[in-house]
């Protein structure tokens, strides 16, 4: 109640007003810090770096006319709140030194980026900064903001972007098939301990497509490396899904299988049971798979 009372008050005792602005609860501290014209430019940067709770901070950042210094003292604790409150504080004075502080450190900040885009007068090196990290939703508050960004710069900006959006999309379509690739290899392997790794098992992993599930249980199977039955699997050659499927004693049923659902071959190119065995002699397929170094 009394900081309420006295927080813009210029007369009364200043060392009431540093007790205030220094207690331990915002709710005393902060209307203080915010509002109080008995503090000075080195009492409020004295406060920022002892260090106060983040909702001081925050009011301190919404402070008029708030100091270049006091800003950068701001800018430097990386609060979540009062940064981005410090860049919609239009009275705030941000120096460039301010400024490249924040756009150096928002990237790991995803709260930060629009009120930073919104903020206006940026120079061209903390825009094309700041293209490494932000949506194109924040470019174009960026953009609205700026007048230094031309309609080449701008194709310029979209264009990184967009690379960038493509290659985290390619990285995390990467990490999601190894993490596919743990996840069957896993399965496969507690299949084979309880001997469920069966001809009729793969056949009908097979028939539902299940290829990194095939890849991973021949590769135990057959003692081979993952990478080279992925191979033989991509190849679309129904010798060597004859010849897995005699390595790994899977029968023609399987081979059948893997040549029509995995392969995707045409019924003319496929190769069928002779006579209920395998099509192929047995150093045709050993020759088949010592090619893919199967064997």
């Amino acid at each position: 109640m009394i900081a309420e009372e006295v927080k813009q008050l210029d007369n009364i005792p200043p060392r009431i007003i540093q007790r205030l602005a220094r207690d331990a609860e915002a709710i005393v501290s902060a209307p203080v810090l915010e509002f109080s014209p008995l503090l000075t430019d080195s009492d409020l940067i004295e406060i920022v770096m002892l260090g106060c709770q983040s909702s001081s901070l925050t009011a301190l950042a919404r402070r008029k006319n708030l100091g270049s210094e006091v800003s950068l003292a701001i800018a430097t604790t990386e609060d979540e709140q009062a940064v981005p409150m410090l860049l919609t504080n239009a009275s705030a004075d941000l120096t460039e030194e301010t400024l490249t502080a924040i756009v150096e450190t928002a990237e790991t900040h995803p709260g930060w980026h629009s009120p930073l885009a919104g903020r206006g007068g940026l120079g061209l090196k903390l825009i094309r900064n700041m293209a490494r990290y932000i949506s194109e939703t924040t470019l174009n508050k960026l953009i609205e903001n700026n007048v230094l960004v031309d309609e080449a710069l701008e194709n310029e900006l979209r264009a990184s972007i967009a690379a960038r959006v493509a290659e985290q999309e390619e990285a995390d379509d990467a990490t999601r098939l190894l993490e596919q690739q743990d996840a069957d290899r896993e399965k496969a392997q507690k299949m084979l301990d309880k001997g469920e790794l069966t001809a009729s098992a793969l056949t009908a992993a097979a028939k539902n497509e299940e290829r990194e599930f095939l890849v991973q249980a021949l590769s135990l199977i057959s003692e081979a490396d993952a990478t080279d039955v992925r191979r033989l699997l991509n190849a679309k050659d129904p010798k060597l899904a004859v010849s897995i499927a005699w390595q790994c004693k899977m029968g023609m049923a399987f081979a059948a299988a893997i040549q029509a659902h995995i392969m995707k071959l045409p019924e003319k190119s496929q190769l069928a049971a002779k006579n209920g065995e395998y099509p192929l002699s047995e150093d045709e397929m050993a020759w088949s798979l010592e090619m893919l170094g199967i064997v």
